[in-house]
């Protein structure tokens, strides 16, 4: 299910970028590319240069912000779940070597979400965190139960 929303979430970010990008909104009525609809009360023609690099000025901004908002979709988030001295992970348990492996798969922006249960060992969420830090991993949050 979070798949299919995270599918749909790019889509949708994907075509409201497109249908920005290709002048969406002058054909919603905005200032037109052609230099004419300005807001502005200066006298001569330079109107239609200023117009136009404004525009393409605020498609740059566009274009820049729709990629970071595609990359943050594009962000897995997972979570490990820490029980006494043992890791789980999608429900099933595993050592710490092999879950570091998994991780380093994902990528070094996953957003991981450690949760400690009553009787995780501190020690055991502290090694965690450590190898965390030694493999450069920066996005992750510890919650306990």
């Amino acid at each position: 299910m979070k798949k299919i929303v995270a599918i749909f979430t790019v889509l949708v970010v994907a075509i409201v970028s497109t249908f920005l990008l290709m002048g969406g909104c002058e054909k919603l009525g905005g200032s037109g590319g052609d230099g004419n609809g300005g807001s502005g009360s200066g006298e001569g023609s330079g109107g239609g240069t200023t117009s136009s690099a404004s525009a393409e000025g605020s498609a740059d901004v566009q274009k820049e912000s729709s990629v970071e908002e595609s990359e943050q979709s594009k962000i897995q988030e997972i979570e490990i779940t820490v029980s006494g001295r043992d890791y789980l992970y999608q429900n099933n348990k595993i050592d710490l070597e092999d879950l570091m492996k998994e991780l380093v798969k994902l990528g070094k922006d996953t957003q991981i979400n450690i949760k400690a249960d009553d009787t995780a060992a501190i020690n055991t969420i502290d090694d965690l965190t450590d190898r965390l830090d030694e493999e450069g991993f920066k996005n992750y949050t510890k919650k306990t139960e």
